[in-house]
């Protein structure tokens, strides 16, 4: 027999990720990024890490597409600013002399560098902004990122409502963490390892980087 867990929004036993109010607690200032979104608690299941790990690769495969299409055309615009076209007709290099067409190819080589340079720097920006348009802005506005939306999971805070934007950065932290210059994609690889062990391992497919940010992820059907 598969039991399923249920969760309704109700504050008690019942629920295990419900957040029991305090009658001394006082409310918190709407200036604080952790703040939670009010919102009506949504029912739902504790998904399968089968279906978590899906809506990752949904959302991870949408924006790694996304990246390598800025990249190329952001590579072809850097060239053609950057880079000088060289004469390659014979007429055109017999007007050269041998030093003079030595230093245009030098120069050239200074080109491709600074472009290429320009590309990386761009790119990585490009890649920070897509993980925010795509998978932080998303689950902080709606609740959900376009692979969750398929796979009909939910991020919510402890109270049942949205994350509020500081939880949302802070449950991706993985993911933003490889846009560190060098280390970063080494660090990223060994988080979302971790998360994806903790996510598998786990008897509700909460990882690590749910509980860190006080968030929780559900099946709404």
């Amino acid at each position: 027999m598969t039991m399923s867990t249920q969760f309704n929004g109700t504050p008690g036993a019942g629920n295990p990720f419900q957040a029991q109010a305090d009658p001394a607690a006082q409310p918190t200032p709407s200036g604080n990024p952790y703040a939670e979104v009010p919102g009506v608690p949504a029912a739902g299941t504790a998904p399968t890490a089968g279906r978590r790990i899906g809506a990752v690769l949904i959302d991870t495969g949408i924006l790694g597409v996304a990246a390598l299409i800025l990249s190329a055309l952001t590579s072809l615009i850097c060239n053609q600013i950057f880079i000088t076209d060289l004469p390659t007709d014979m007429d055109s290099l017999n007007t050269y002399s041998w030093d003079e067409i030595s230093a245009l190819s030098d120069q050239r080589d200074q080109e491709i560098i600074t472009a290429t340079l320009v590309t990386v720097i761009l790119s990585f920006i490009e890649g920070f902004v897509l993980v925010n348009l795509g998978m932080i802005y998303p689950e902080h506005r709606f609740g959900r990122t376009l692979g969750k939306h398929l796979t009909g999971l939910e991020v919510q805070n402890t109270s049942g409502g949205r994350p509020p934007l500081g939880q949302a950065y802070h449950r991706n932290l993985w993911l933003l963490l490889f846009y560190i210059p060098f280390v970063g994609p080494l660090v990223s690889l060994v988080m979302g390892l971790r998360v994806l062990s903790t996510v598998s391992n786990s008897a509700d497919a909460q990882g690590n980087h749910d509980h860190a940010a006080g968030t929780r992820v559900l099946h709404n059907h």
